[in-house]
């Protein structure tokens, strides 16, 4: 069953500098499903959990948008379903192999096994500032 997100409808407006006198009268508006999910019966919201990918901007609690009908490719941050369980992973490609990072680099690597499954491919993450 696919899952169609909610859409959200705010008001745009430019945000630097000084306000305009002019900005009180604007109509414009945003949708952010169109501009967050490009594959609407792909793309799901997930809560991260943790602190182990602080380094790469994704927080405890933030709100990961993740699109399951791309192909991952090196670097990308990624859902991997380990025996059933849903966990963010930074997904490295060397030579011909595939390896996943928990952590910063500083951290081992694992070879992405038959057990491990990519489900998904962050596209963006969103967070409280």
């Amino acid at each position: 069953m696919a899952v169609r997100p909610a859409s959200c409808s705010l008001p745009l407006a430019g945000a630097s500098g000084f306000a305009s006198p002019a900005d009180e009268y604007a109509q414009t508006r945003i949708n952010l499903s169109e501009h967050l999910i490009s594959h609407p019966e792909a793309s799901f919201i997930l809560i991260s959990v943790g602190n182990t990918l602080n380094h790469l901007g994704i927080f405890d609690g933030d709100y990961l948008v993740v699109d399951k009908s791309l192909k991952p490719a090196h670097q990308n941050i990624v859902i991997v379903n380990l025996n059933g369980h849903l966990t963010v992973k930074h997904l490295l490609k060397l030579e011909s192999k595939k390896w996943v990072l928990q952590g910063g680099l500083e951290t081992k690597a694992l070879s992405l096994t038959e057990d491990m499954q990519i489900w998904g491919v962050v596209k963006w993450v969103l967070h409280k500032v």
